[in-house]
């Protein structure tokens, strides 16, 4: 099972929906881009931290929230300084 259809699974899709395939799909892209941006090192985006990162980046656009760095997604950020400290060692 590759992440997309594993992520879909998690938040109660069905694999074979095409439609839900492209827009999760976009949300993994997303969180890629933040988390390349952010200095996460490409060789660590296939980490179970990175997995973890797109995960609750999909399940909170997928549910239509804002991603609040801030507040309740601050996680995110902690688990994104961990990957890049991680690849420093």
């Amino acid at each position: 099972m590759d992440e997309l259809e594993r992520i879909l699974l998690t938040l109660g899709y069905y694999s074979d929906d095409e439609q839900k395939k492209i827009i999760i799909d976009s949300y993994i892209e997303e969180a890629d881009a933040f988390m390349r941006a952010s200095g996460v090192p490409s060789a660590l985006l296939n980490s179970p931290s990175a997995k973890g990162v797109r995960t609750i980046w999909a399940e909170a656009r997928d549910a239509g929230i804002d991603i609040d760095l801030n507040g309740r997604h601050k996680i995110l950020l902690s688990i994104i300084e961990q990957l890049r400290s991680d690849y420093h060692l």
